[in-house]
């Protein structure tokens, strides 16, 4: 097929990008919306018995039928490569984006950000076969578009013209540096025990068995914490970013500390048991919840703790050169904090950074990963 001229490959460009953002903004909604719907409403009404029955059994239907998509289409990729950028055609798309659907409305610890990337990725694979756009280009705009749909409810609200009344104090660059380093712990630690699992049931392949025990394990571990807290079960399944407000408004360092222990257990079984999702969403959620820890704990060395966090975990997951880690710092925040609290970011990027990553066990070959990607 003859190679499109400039001008042609800009205007095929620009037709992935304007489907694929407004498409990867529906997609996140409908999943938000019925996440917010299946995990925070029903369990506000529901009594006891019910709660029990959905916590249990949901997330353990959801490992069969990821198990069962996972086997009969293509099989995406495990969350502790991290966001793969990889065509994906009208046959793959169903089951790629069917198997991260029953993941996250199952109730699973991961981030619908790779439901948009693996969007966005087939928009610009069936758009740019037909136009003979290289498929590397083609995929890369679409799933570079669809994943801005993120950003669109923050743009429309106001948060990002509202940074906050931060003044900068040299002395929170030390609880900066210290949630930085405590949130890429319990992230090393965390993928240990992913790899740990998926390396115990032989590695990342749809097992029926272990995607169902792996759902019933999650659920379990949210049910112990719902009975023994009395505190949302929302604050322990999903991916989280819904809840991160009622994380820091449990208001103790002890029930937040227990809360994102939970998360951190069933983000890790998420990933090693073998579901579809994405890795940064939970991440941002403990980090939120140690920053948080932090400033109650020191409060005299840890405001703009959170931006730190948030920061840490983005940086660590992703694991960009030198010169993309400082630019990640500035940019998360002036999103997060405004000016002030760009010298926090940017100390708790460079820690992240100087941490050693863990590779993972799935191996991946010849994958192309997008800028949030080690």
């Amino acid at each position: 097929m003859e190679t499109p001229s400039r001008g042609k490959t800009i205007g095929i460009g620009i037709v992935i990008a304007v489907i694929s953002l407004p498409l990867g903004y529906v997609i996140l909604q409908i999943l938000q919306t019925l996440i917010e719907l299946l995990w925070v409403d029903l369990p506000e009404s529901a009594p006891d018995p019910v709660i029990w029955a959905i916590t249990l059994i949901i997330p353990t239907v959801a490992g069969v039928l990821v198990a069962l998509l996972r086997r009969s289409g293509s099989d995406g990729h495990n969350p502790l490569i991290g966001i793969a950028l990889n065509p994906i055609t009208a046959k793959e798309y169903p089951s790629v984006i069917g198997a991260i659907a029953f993941t996250l409305l199952g109730g699973l610890v991961l981030g619908p950000e790779v439901a948009m990337v693996s969007t966005g990725a087939f928009i610009g694979t069936v758009i740019g076969a037909k136009a003979g756009l290289k498929t590397s280009v083609a995929t890369g705009i679409g799933a570079g578009f669809a994943i801005l749909a993120l950003f669109v409810n923050p743009i429309l609200n106001g948060s990002f013209s509202n940074p906050g009344t931060y003044q900068f104090d040299a002395r929170d660059l030390v609880g900066a540096i210290g949630v930085a380093a405590a949130t890429a712990l319990v992230l090393v630690l965390g993928r240990f025990l992913s790899i740990f699992i998926l390396r115990l049931h032989g590695g990342d392949r749809p097992k029926v068995s272990i995607l169902a025990i792996g759902g019933f394990l999650v659920g379990a571990v949210a049910l112990v914490y719902y009975i023994g807290t009395g505190h949302g079960i929302a604050l322990v399944l999903t991916s989280g970013e819904s809840e991160t407000q009622a994380l820091i408004a449990l208001g103790s360092a002890g029930a937040i500390a227990i809360t994102i222990a939970a998360k951190w257990v069933v983000y890790s079984i998420s990933m090693g048991a073998g579901f579809r999702g994405g890795p940064f969403f939970p991440a941002i959620y403990i980090s939120a919840g140690i920053a948080a820890i932090a400033t109650l704990q020191t409060p005299d060395y840890a405001q703009g703790a959170l931006a730190a966090g948030i920061t840490a975990a983005f940086v660590y997951l992703s694991h960009p050169k030198i010169v993309a880690t400082i630019v990640m710092g500035i940019v998360l925040g002036l999103i997060i904090g405004g000016p002030q609290i760009v010298p926090l970011a940017i100390a708790a990027a460079l820690v992240a950074k100087l941490l050693p990553t863990v590779k993972d066990a799935t191996k991946p070959t010849g994958e192309q990963l997008i800028t949030l990607v080690r």
